[in-house]
């Protein structure tokens, strides 16, 4: 297709092409992605005499943008502006400043903006303030994305709704929460102007940033305190000052190791005050989404998936299971004291149900996890869609980490009436190891034979699904049962496919292992 367009362009006569040809052709580029083509053959249509039109430079610039590749949009238009005599537009310029502020380089979108009003040829608006309100909030400036809507209230008279948001977005890439509250307070004060559902929504990203920083900065805490622990014991192998040091203590008893015992518990301790900040910030966050949760009620701003998603997230990323918990039961509104429930499909995200088994788990709520096959049923049969694997996996992952066997086992005959979809093998594979893990050996068998069977699934075995069966055989002491299927599993997979950790788990296995290493 670049072929064709440059053939036609390049050998076409004059009088079949202008500019709309031109941007078809350009239009083609961006949706491709492709910086240079487009490049070339902007040289090619100034070189058959066409001048570019707003459109063919709003098609450029959003192509480099594509391609991330922000620099290269200004530099071009820079270069046309010196060197070519071009006089942009004001759409052509806010165009500009939009590249500043994906690339996130307020200052030049701000360097463009006070160009516009210098010039005198064009008034500043709404369109050209937004751009560099954009800016300051991808660069997470919180201060100057305000200061930017006050100068544009003061000479427009309003701010849009849309531009606050942008403030929001501010507080988002900063991960400064509470800057967000302020910023809903702020809105909600202001004549002609209301807060919607973007605006709660961006402000329950900002607890979500907030939290996965956090959560960050713990990890990285705890792995350069074990590196720390390593080169501990490292220098213990000794230099010439650690001897010095060494004698020193020696002349003084053994003054060191009630040091080594006082920075342990210093340590502790802080590792306490620690925990205590990061729980009453959990509850914080906890309580401020349900409160912003309320006022969109309040306020009649209707929730969208998005909503509950980041709502559940934010208890998600700080590890509080009980607001997990309490947010999903106001998204499926269930009432307390009762076990009716109204799950609004439309608003259950597959990650929202997946935090919320993460949290029954954690809190090893064995009731609200067994009920979970029910609601994902209900989910389906509302939607018509498949559950995704993940939140599948999860489901069976709770069930087997809180014992819940039996509720697996129940699911399997009618598991595609319940989701749409035949169990997979890793589905069957996964309840053989939970009837294992629960000493319930008698049952894999039978599993084992219904996923075979033609009338029910048809699932062909693969390795581990002989392992779990194996498994259970030896269990039972059915040991001509288990050298069968053993021989079978052999003949069946090359050895490739059959892992030294999966026949480590069976007896034979291990026997066969030990065999080939002699």
């Amino acid at each position: 297709m670049s072929e064709f367009i440059t053939i036609t362009c390049r050998d076409a006569p004059l009088a079949s092409l202008d500019v709309g040809v031109f941007n078809n052709a350009f239009d083609f580029y961006h949706r491709l992605g492709d910086v240079d083509e487009s490049f070339a053959l902007f040289n090619l249509m100034k070189k058959r005499g066409f001048h570019p039109d707003d459109t063919t430079l709003g098609l450029m610039f959003a192509t480099c943008a594509t391609h991330q590749q922000f620099d290269v949009g200004l530099s071009f238009l820079d270069h046309l502006m010196t060197h070519g005599g071009y006089k942009p537009t004001l759409k052509v310029l806010s165009g500009a400043m939009q590249l500043c502020a994906n690339s996130k380089n307020p200052d030049g979108a701000l360097e463009l903006f006070r160009a516009i009003e210098t010039s005198g040829a064009f008034t500043p608006t709404v369109e050209t303030y937004e751009p560099v309100v954009f800016a300051y909030a991808r660069a997470g400036n919180v201060t100057s994305a305000w200061e930017i809507a006050n100068e544009m209230e003061e000479k427009l008279g309003r701010v849009s709704i849309s531009v606050y948001n942008r403030i929001l977005l501010a507080c988002v890439e900063a991960a400064l929460p509470g800057r967000a509250l302020e910023v809903l307070g702020i809105i909600r004060h202001k004549d002609g102007v209301a807060p919607d559902v973007i605006s709660y929504n961006t402000a329950l990203e900002a607890f979500v940033r907030a939290g996965e920083r956090a959560a960050w900065w713990r990890k990285n805490n705890i792995d350069q305190r074990e590196d720390g622990d390593a080169d501990f014991d490292d220098d213990e192998l000794g230099s010439d000052e650690d001897y010095h040091s060494e004698e020193a203590e020696q002349e003084n008893g053994d003054s060191g190791q009630p040091t080594r015992s006082l920075d342990v518990a210093v340590e502790g301790t802080l590792s306490q005050e620690y925990e205590v900040e990061q729980r009453e910030k959990a509850a914080w966050a906890r309580a401020s989404v349900i409160g912003l949760l309320e006022e969109m009620q309040r306020s009649r701003v209707k929730p969208d998936m998005t909503t509950y998603e980041r709502a559940i997230a934010v208890s998600s990323v700080n590890e509080d299971s009980e607001g997990v918990i309490t947010i999903f039961d106001r998204l499926i509104d269930r009432k307390r004291g009762k076990d009716a429930i109204n799950l609004r499909s439309d608003l259950v995200s597959d990650s929202s149900f997946a935090a919320y088994l993460v949290a029954c788990t954690s809190l090893q709520d064995k009731d609200r996890v067994v009920e979970a096959s029910t609601l994902l049923h209900k989910w389906h049969a509302a939607t018509g869609q498949v559950p995704p694997e993940f939140v599948v996996t999860q489901l069976l992952n709770s069930l087997k980490v809180l014992g819940e066997w039996r509720c697996a086992v129940r699911m399997l005959p009618d598991w595609q009436e319940l989701f749409g979809v035949p169990p997979s093998v890793a589905v069957f594979n996964r309840v053989m190891e939970m009837c294992n893990r629960a000493g319930e050996h008698q049952l894999v068998a039978p599993i084992f034979a219904t996923m075979q069977d033609a009338t029910a699934y048809r699932i062909y075995p693969d390795a581990e699904s002989y392992i779990q069966r194996i498994y259970a055989e030896e269990q039972r002491e059915n040991w001509v049962a288990a050298t069968d299927l053993f021989v079978e599993m052999k003949k069946r997979f090359p050895s490739e496919e059959i892992s030294h950790q999966q026949l480590q788990k069976v007896a034979l296995g291990r026997y066969r292992l030990r065999q080939s290493e002699h």
